[in-house]
């Protein structure tokens, strides 16, 4: 099973630690520091077509919802629109 958590077959075991599975798969961040992180992504590896996110069950519901917020007010659109414009230049 580890080798679908490593980004290449020459990756020892041992440095596939949580810490860095976290570091390779998981985005978190302000909403300028996610958008970066999504943009890079689909630079290098192209449309993925879903984006699913996840998050935290906070103790205090208005968390929760500023958090789905500023992904559907700052970062999504900005992202969509990069998307857009990579697949035009296609």
């Amino acid at each position: 099973m580890t080798q679908i958590f490593k980004p290449d077959d020459t990756m020892p075991d041992s440095e596939l630690t949580v810490p860095k599975m976290l570091e390779m798969m998981m985005i978190s961040g302000n909403p300028k520091r996610v958008l970066d992180h999504l943009v890079t992504l689909v630079d290098e590896i192209g449309w993925f077509g879903t984006l699913l996110v996840t998050h935290k069950d906070w103790d205090k519901p208005e968390l929760h919802r500023r958090s789905m917020q500023l992904i559907a007010e700052q970062v999504m659109p900005r992202f969509g629109q990069h998307v857009a414009t990579q697949q035009a230049a296609d």
